[in-house]
């Protein structure tokens, strides 16, 4: 996963829906026997997921909003990028403000997926799809995103998240979020993190992509 494109990483559902409305028996079984490993979360990682999440999925209105998230991370370039938009200028500040070594580290970690833990705070507002379960969420003739909706109430879409890369201080870290919410409705997010006091927060991010409609 290289960082010198914006659209570096799996775009979730908006380019998949038609893919995953007509998958096969066969299909659905490759994706639920296709796993990853463990991605062993840190102390760390826990809480740096929890604050991108809070940061750029829970700044609504709805108190109740739920993430449902991808249960591996995600590696390599989204499909139909043709309708998407790329927001490069957003990007480059970003990323002139990250140490090289952790954007060295966040490309080495990508280059495989791993499978996320349900410990992500907070616990009862986070829940996990495994990839059997993405073919579940859109069944053929479903209307997709509105079973979707039905079968996760307070949905603020459905999110993927990358590995994160750190500086070897342990004190930056590197992610990206990416959050679809209909066909033509979603954003992509690179998020920079700094370790203060012993906590982290988000210090900046930068919208990398942007469903075409939602633009």
């Amino acid at each position: 996963m290289n960082l010198k494109h914006s659209g570096f990483l799996w775009l979730l559902f908006p380019a998949l829906v038609g893919y995953l409305g007509f998958a096969s028996p066969a299909a659905a079984q490759q994706a639920k026997s296709d796993t990853a490993e463990e991605c062993n979360l840190s102390a760390d990682e826990l809480e740096i997921y929890s604050a991108t999440i809070d940061e750029l999925l829970f700044q609504g209105p709805d108190p109740a909003a739920r993430a449902i998230l991808r249960e591996r991370t995600s590696i390599g370039y989204p499909p139909g990028m043709a309708s998407m938009k790329n927001t490069k200028t957003g990007e480059k500040e970003l990323l002139g403000s990250v140490r090289m070594d952790t954007r060295i580290d966040f490309d080495a970690r990508n280059k495989l997926p791993c499978t996320l833990e349900p410990h992500i705070e907070p616990v009862k507002r986070v829940q996990l799809v495994g990839a059997g379960d993405e073919f579940l969420s859109f069944p053929r003739g479903s209307g997709s995103w509105k079973a979707f909706y039905r079968k996760y109430p307070g949905a603020t879409g459905f999110t993927v998240l990358s590995r994160i890369g750190f500086n070897p201080a342990k004190d930056q870290a590197l992610v990206y979020l990416g959050n679809s919410c209909e066909l033509l409705c979603g954003h992509g997010y690179l998020a920079l993190l700094k370790k203060h006091k012993g906590k982290w927060s988000v210090v900046k991010s930068a919208k990398i992509w942007i469903a075409a409609e939602d633009s």
